[in-house]
């Protein structure tokens, strides 16, 4: 059964000035232009995406994912 549009405005996040203003967001970016951003340990980035909002980090030779 799909969603209300109620539950759908219950899980999507609104993005603070703050945050769009920082220098780890980067909007809507492909996931395949971010890899190449993420280079050193340590180094994280925050994207919106159309489909599952989620966050990754590099660890050591690959990137992990979280949604």
């Amino acid at each position: 059964m799909p969603k209300k549009e109620e539950e759908e405005a219950e899980d999507s996040v609104s993005i603070t000035d703050d945050v769009k203003g920082a220098d780890y967001y980067h909007g809507l970016i492909p996931r395949t232009d971010i890899e190449p951003l993420l280079k050193k340990e340590g180094d994280f980035l925050l994207r919106k995406t159309e489909l599952t909002p989620g966050i990754c980090f590099p660890n050591f030779s690959f990137i992990k994912y979280f949604k």
